[in-house]
């Protein structure tokens, strides 16, 4: 029968396992996961070096009430040594420290005005390494919808004409980055006449009228600047 060291298989089952984490599967909580693509190891041992900070930011980068907050490591602690790293995650809220120990923040912990911080520490069994740290304000200074650029067409209207009003370039909610929907008014002789319709028909207008379309760009939370055109119904007809 071939010779079987019993405690070489439990140190080879050992470094078996602690290399399993495989490249990209950091840890959240102290010694119960790999580095980032470094398997097993830590010197831990005369002039063991801290683990590097790691490159945080928070998402998204304008929060309104109620949004939840995620952080986001980009670039994961890099140990020296070759230690295996975890990582803590605490939360600040207007510098003070909360009980908040994960990754994302739900929206109905926050208000407006509020300033929240993540801060990500890495750990490499034996020492702290330096904290990656991205802060966010809630509410405050987030831009509106741009303005779209609207046209009435066609541009010298007859009165039968139908009138149409045209998004040439469309809005852009700059929290999300999305297109934005529109409300549409019309006014007639500059009183409202109707909303919610980007056409008007023929039978509705009359020579020498001004008609003006009114548009209102729909952000996630506000709306962006009201944009007009307007046009006078000439006499004649449609060639």
């Amino acid at each position: 029968m071939p010779w079987r060291n019993p405690d070489a298989v439990v140190l080879f089952s050992v470094a078996l396992l602690l290399c399993s984490c495989g490249e990209g599967s950091p840890g959240f909580g102290w010694g119960n996961a790999c580095e980032d693509g470094s398997g097993a190891g830590g010197s831990g041992v005369g002039g063991n070096q801290p683990p590097g900070a790691p490159v945080t930011r928070l998402s998204p980068t304008i929060v309104n009430p109620l949004e939840p907050i995620r952080c986001v490591v980009d670039e994961w602690s890099i140990d020296p040594d070759g230690d295996t790293v975890s990582y803590r995650f605490s939360w600040l809220k207007d510098d003070r420290a909360t009980d908040h120990t994960e990754m994302i923040i739900h929206g109905t912990d926050t208000e407006d005005g509020e300033v929240w911080t993540c801060v990500v520490t890495p750990f490499d069994g034996q020492i702290e390494g330096p904290a990656g740290v991205a802060a966010v304000s809630i509410g405050l200074d987030h831009p509106l919808p741009t303005a779209p650029v609207i046209r009435i067409l066609p541009d010298l209207p007859v009165s039968d004409d139908d009138l149409r009003c045209v998004i040439e370039e469309p809005s852009v909610d700059l929290h999300s980055g999305e297109p934005v929907t529109y409300l549409f008014e019309w006014l007639k002789d500059d009183e409202l006449y109707i909303s919610d319709l980007s056409e008007i028909n023929a039978e509705l207008t009359s020579t020498g009228e001004e008609w003006t379309c009114v548009v209102i760009p729909r952000g996630l939370s506000e709306d962006g600047p009201r944009i007009t055109d307007s046009v006078v119904i000439g006499a004649g007809t449609s060639p």
